[in-house]
């Protein structure tokens, strides 16, 4: 039972590690200018944690706006710079997304 539950714990580990490998893959390809919005779909399993590893690498400049899937679930991350918030605030952004 022990050697079980080692294994369930490592599979997660393992899987955990992917889905951040897979979003800084993805903020190492992405080369947006300056403030440029970017919007894109991550392929992580509507792992909340990746997408917010893959904004908070490029978010610093640039609004971002990323989205998984996984079976019936989703996960949305919306993250503007902070100079930035005075023309454009994330909730609201990502409020006007989900209603389209």
């Amino acid at each position: 039972l022990h050697s079980l539950k080692d294994a369930v714990v490592a599979g997660k580990k393992k899987d955990a590690a992917n889905k951040a490998a897979a979003a800084k893959d993805w903020a190492a390809a992405c080369k947006p200018k300056p403030g440029e919005a970017v919007v894109d779909v991550i392929d992580v399993d509507a792992d909340l944690k990746a997408l917010t590893t893959a904004s908070s690498l490029i978010g610093a400049t640039n609004p971002v706006m990323l989205f998984s899937a996984s079976g019936d679930k989703f996960a949305v991350k919306a993250v503007v710079p902070k100079d930035m918030c005075g023309t454009l605030k994330a909730n609201e952004w990502l409020n006007v997304a989900l209603e389209g």
